[in-house]
């Protein structure tokens, strides 16, 4: 008896192509009855070349978790560097405030040095350093004009850039940075001229003695 799933010798010797039949349909189907594939899964889907089949769900799935995964760390990325510009910012713009404060404190207590009351025959003088902001030496008793050496707050080092007068002494002082400030004007009135200014050691506090 002959079987319809087997094929006579000269069939399986010329597996022709008919005209109008699918090649990949006809060709599965020929193959399926010559070396009787009867599994579920040989079909004539399983013959059909790779690129033409659609990827699994679990390809596609880890394909997207992929691309979401370096999304976020782009996204992670730029959220760092930009709250690491605004905490220097920030953190400049702290500085800055403090060397305002400081270098106002030197230049009241150069003042307060110059304009301070003295015993009879005193010369009136600056002061020649900042030990004798803390001390002033022409008093017997504790006489003190500034409360401590205070750092450079740009520099963080207790050198300043000094200012002196005819006679030698301190009238003033300034940061010892290059750096551009980031604050260009609204200064408090005594410090008009820092406005465009373009470094730190531009900002100069100085007490203008009299005469």
């Amino acid at each position: 008896m002959h079987d319809d799933n087997e094929l006579n010798e000269e069939e399986c010797g010329h597996l022709a192509v008919h005209p109008g039949d699918g090649l990949i349909n006809h060709l599965a189907q020929k193959w399926q009855k010559c070396f009787r594939f009867n599994s579920p899964s040989h079909t004539a889907d399983s013959l059909m070349p790779i690129v033409n089949r659609p990827l699994p769900a679990a390809a596609c799935q880890s394909g997207f978790t992929l691309l979401g995964l370096l999304f976020l760390i782009a996204i992670m990325g730029m959220s760092v560097a930009a709250a690491g510009t605004l905490w220097h910012t920030a953190s400049q713009r702290q500085k800055e405030q403090e060397l305002l404060f400081a270098g106002d404190q030197y230049r009241q207590a150069i003042e307060s040095f110059w304009n301070m009351p003295l015993p009879t025959g005193t010369p009136r003088r600056l002061p020649k350093n900042f030990d004798e902001l803390i001390q002033d030496p022409r008093f017997p008793q504790t006489v003190r004009h500034l409360r401590r050496i205070y750092p450079d707050p740009m520099t963080r080092s207790a050198e300043w850039g000094v200012v002196k007068a005819q006679d030698g002494g301190i009238a003033g002082v300034y940061s010892l940075s290059e750096g551009e400030p980031f604050r260009k004007a609204n200064f408090p009135s005594a410090y008009r001229a820092f406005d465009d200014q373009p470094a730190y050691s531009d900002w100069k506090f100085v007490f203008c003695a009299p005469g």
